[in-house]
Order: C-alpha cells, then sequence, then structure tokens
C-alpha cells in the first residue's frame, strides 16, 4: 500500500548507508514527497466518496492546495465568498481533481510567484475562479494539453462551464461555474 511505501522510504532515509551517497539521499527525498503526496490525494479521494459537510470540503481543499503550493514554491490564497452548503461527494470530488489539476499546472508551467482560489457560494451555483501571477500562454497557439482536457471534462461531468483565459506574461484564470 502507499501508507507501506512511505513508510519504508522514511526507513530507507535514515540508512546511513544509503544516505551517504548524496544523490541516493536526495533521490529518497523526493520519493518519500511523492509517496506522501499520493497517500494524501488517496485519502480525499476516499473522503470526497463520503458524504460529508461543506466545512470539511473546504478543509480538503485547503489541505491538497496548500500541498501542492509548497511543492511548487508559489504562495496561496484561498478565499471563500458567500454561505457555503454541503456539496454532493461527486460534485467535491470533481472540484478537488479540477483544482489539484490547476494548481499542479501553476507549478509545471506558470512560473509564478503566487495563485488565488476563489470561491463564491451562490444559491443556485458555485463559481470558483483560479489564478496565477506566472507566465501566461497563448490559447490559441498551445498544443493539446492533457490537463486543461482532463479539467474540461471532469467539469462537463458535473454539467459545469469551465472556462480558461491566458495571455502571455499575464498570468492565467481558469472559471468554473458549478449548478447545484
Amino acid at each position: 500500500s502507499l501508507g507501506f511505501l512511505h513508510l519504508k522510504l522514511d526507513h530507507l532515509a535514515e540508512s546511513e548507508a544509503l544516505v551517504a551517497r548524496e544523490n541516493t539521499r536526495n533521490d529518497l527525498r523526493q520519493m518519500r514527497m511523492v509517496s506522501a503526496d499520493a497517500y494524501q490525494q488517496m485519502r480525499q479521494i476516499l473522503a470526497a466518496l463520503m458524504p460529508t459537510h461543506s466545512t470539511e470540503f473546504i478543509k480538503m481543499l485547503r489541505n491538497q492546495s496548500n500541498m501542492i503550493a509548497q511543492r511548487g514554491s508559489f504562495q496561496l490564497q484561498i478565499v471563500e465568498r458567500g454561505k457555503s452548503s454541503t456539496l454532493s461527494p461527486l460534485l467535491q470530488q470533481q472540484i478537488l481533481f479540477i483544482c489539484s489539476e490547476a494548481l499542479t499546472n501553476v507549478t509545471k508551467h506558470a512560473n509564478a510567484s503566487s495563485a488565488k482560489i476563489e470561491l463564491f457560494w451562490q444559491q443556485n451555483q458555485l463559481s470558483i475562479a483560479i489564478t496565477d501571477d506566472g507566465s501566461g500562454f497563448d490559447l490559441s497557439d498551445m498544443p493539446a494539453s492533457y490537463g486543461l482536457r482532463v479539467m474540461k471534462e471532469r467539469a462537463a461531468q458535473i454539467n459545469s462551464v469551465l472556462l480558461i483565459e491566458s495571455q502571455p506574461g499575464q498570468g492565467t484564470s481558469i472559471r468554473i461555474q458549478i449548478p447545484r
């Protein structure tokens, strides 16, 4: 299991014979981080499949997002507006995946110093904006992106609209409108 892998990597990282070599030490640290992230993601997926209160969903979103921001070395702000309400497990799961993919793209491609997730709770919908101050890109000049395609597919599965706005040098904005 991922938990066992994480424990074994911790044990190996403390082994004097292995950590004496700098490359091995760095590889073990990176593997520990990846296994910890995978373990946390799996726990969040399982938690998202169970009915829960909106406060627990927000906590999961914050934990997941802060972990990605820390790994990507950018500042993250999460802002809620309006009165939160309970979301179905499917909505929670898809929103977590979309936000995770958007922030992973910030880490991989944007060279951003900061990002922001804004949740606008309204009576009939939840609107989410994920923005960054990174390098941006030209939407018309971009080859098909697996991450962007998956975000759009996930949004469609929950009858939502996902909009992407970006320009070179001006960051990126991803907006999703989710009916409730």
